[in-house]
């Protein structure tokens, strides 16, 4: 492990090979020293940018998680994460969406939507859904990740508001006007009443507002809002 830290994982893989079928083979197969040894040889096969060998122990490690610990234990989500991971890493994003989305809806059930394991699993979703382009399901899965902020960090969080501005450039990208309007006027409604007319921030998604309105074709609306 420690060539792993330091990068070296040529020596790391040789070391492994000597100790890891030798405690592989004294130990029951969900023995929590079998299972750590499955986990260094995918850190070194990630490593060594052999993805394809790193999947197949990711997979073991799952497989023997699921039948000795069960799928919902939280040592099972962290290793499905890390396969979705994996699976991203090679463009196989059904195979990462698929266990990510089951990591998101298992902590949600166990921990509640706001924890922040679950807002870790929606970010890991939101660069599935990026890689993809399927900006419906971003637009979505922000929203999540939008509400589950407000609740965690306040709604005068500077993180909380970079999201918002994250989530309107995504309503921009697929062009749906009506949807991004909406959405302007509650940002901008969001920073009046929280920071003030004369925010910086508050003024910027004012400007935001009016553009929107110019889009829409609302003319008297856009000319109002930038007056």
């Amino acid at each position: 492990e420690i060539y792993c830290k330091l990068n070296d994982f040529a020596t790391a893989l040789k070391l492994h090979k000597s100790t890891s079928s030798l405690l592989c083979e004294e130990c029951h197969p969900s023995d929590s020293g079998a299972l750590h040894a499955l986990n260094v040889a995918a850190q070194i096969h990630r490593g060594l940018g052999e993805y394809s060998e790193a999947i197949k122990v990711q997979q073991k490690i799952y497989a023997r998680q699921r039948e000795y610990i069960g799928e919902r234990h939280c040592s099972t989500l962290i290793t499905a994460s890390e396969l979705a991971d994996m699976y991203a890493a090679i463009g196989e994003y059904e195979k990462a969406e698929t266990m990510e989305t089951f990591a998101c809806s298992a902590w949600s059930e166990m921990l509640g939507s706001e924890h922040v394991k679950v807002r870790s699993s929606m970010n890991n979703l939101v660069l599935i859904y990026y890689k993809t382009g399927d900006i419906e399901k971003l637009i979505e899965i922000k929203k999540r990740v939008l509400a589950a902020r407000c609740v965690a960090v306040g709604v005068e969080n500077a993180d909380l508001l970079m999201t918002l501005c994250n989530l309107e450039y995504d309503y921009e990208k697929c062009e749906d006007r009506r949807n991004e309007l909406m959405f302007d006027e509650n940002v901008y409604a969001f920073c009046r009443d929280t920071m003030g007319e004369g925010h910086v921030v508050t003024m910027n998604a004012r400007s935001n507002l009016a553009y929107s309105y110019f889009m829409c074709g609302e003319y008297q609306k856009a000319c109002v809002v930038f007056r």
